[in-house]
């Protein structure tokens, strides 16, 4: 599995994770849903430019 697919998928993770800890009103939850936002909104950045760098440009 690529870097940038196993990082978005941590973060997805991570986004899941906090708002279930949210549900049950755990603390640090907001924090846990902010990180799982960055990493996978990073990740999913660098996996969109990765993926347009692998099309021939008269696809584009």
């Amino acid at each position: 599995m690529k870097p940038y697919r196993r990082n978005w998928m941590i973060g997805f993770f991570l986004i899941l994770t906090g708002i279930a800890a949210y549900l049950f009103s755990i603390k640090y939850s907001l924090f846990l849903v902010g990180a799982g936002v960055i990493v996978a909104g990073w990740s999913g950045r660098v996996w969109v430019y990765e993926e347009k760098q692998k099309t021939p440009p008269e696809k584009r």
